[in-house]
């Protein structure tokens, strides 16, 4: 019995541990200055709110920027904190982690208000 509760655990944990790589790489990948696919993505903006390629809203000479690993920490907190069904699901408790930590290792990572001149 105990054999086999450790390979669930072993189990569980490769999930996460895959969707902490699955959401590093996919972070990565789109948000990296030097990433090509990065580049090839569109610019999209409605009046002073761009969504595309980052979250950013313009107001009068300052530029507020919502990086990705504060927009997945807001929404997987609380999550956490009710244990919402939805954590069940390991690879995408890994890849929501994933995604945080990759944001994180920005060296503008707690800069959210620019100017815009």
């Amino acid at each position: 019995m105990k054999i086999l509760l450790e390979r669930k655990k072993l189990i569980e944990t490769s999930k996460v541990l895959a969707g902490v790589g699955a959401g590093f790489s996919f972070f990565w990948l789109i948000s990296h200055p030097d990433s090509h696919v990065k580049k090839k993505i569109p610019q999209k903006n409605i009046k002073n709110f761009h969504f595309l390629p980052n979250l950013k809203f313009t107001r009068k000479d300052k530029v507020y920027h919502f990086h990705h690993w504060v927009i997945f920490l807001s929404f997987y907190l609380p999550l956490l904190l009710t244990r919402k069904k939805i954590l069940g699901y390991k690879i995408l408790h890994g890849f929501i982690i994933g995604s945080i930590l990759q944001g994180l290792s920005f060296k503008d990572r707690f800069n959210l208000i620019y100017s815009s001149k």
